[in-house]
């Protein structure tokens, strides 16, 4: 009996060279970055409430815009008045009186819108018609005061007035005794305009 030969496939794989297994780069976290925005809005915020204080400690806000100054002894017949015309003033503007009666009897001291002293002093025809004042004190020999305009009365000028005469339509104000010599200090400080 003869033997069967098998045949053997002797033809072999082409090489194929070994693959390095994957490199996985390390997955890093996602940095949470909303504490740095809150940072950020804080320290904005802070600046803006600092920053004016920090401004207004090296540049002095002033809120007056004017200040005028008046300062005499002032004489005054029986039977007359001094008149003061301040700048033209507004509403939130300020007026101090600083007054004293050297010589003579007691006096009275107005604040008066230009039309309140016409129709008080300037009208030549007749006794007093009207009387009527921002500000008054009566009969007195001694004045310190701050008088602050609180009304939009627009701009207008304002007349401070020291009276040595007997009105009828004031009832309570000095009955002149004389001449009377008056030591006036009068400041008008006109504010910025806050309205």
């Amino acid at each position: 009996m003869v033997a069967s030969r098998q045949l053997h496939n002797t033809t072999q794989p082409p090489y194929v060279p070994p693959v390095p297994p994957p490199y996985y780069y390390p997955i890093r976290p996602k940095k949470d970055k909303t504490w740095i925005i809150v940072i950020v809005i804080i320290a904005v915020l802070g600046l803006l409430f600092i920053a004016p204080t920090v401004f207004f400690l090296f540049f002095p806000f002033s809120e007056t815009a004017n200040i005028t100054e008046f300062s005499e002894d002032v004489a005054i017949s029986e039977g007359g008045h001094f008149k003061y015309a301040c700048e033209y003033l507004s509403k939130g503007d300020k007026i101090q009186i600083s007054m004293t009666v050297k010589e003579g009897g007691p006096v009275d001291v107005y604040i008066m819108q230009s039309d309140q002293y016409e129709g008080a002093y300037e009208d030549t025809n007749s006794s007093v018609i009207s009387f009527s004042a921002l500000f008054k004190k009566e009969n007195i020999t001694q004045l310190n005061e701050t008088y602050c305009l609180n009304k939009s009365i627009g701009w207008r000028e304002i007349y401070v007035v020291i009276d040595n005469r007997d009105t009828p339509l004031t009832l309570n104000d000095a009955t002149p005794t004389g001449s009377v010599l008056v030591k006036t200090e009068i400041k008008t400080i006109e504010i910025y305009g806050w309205d």
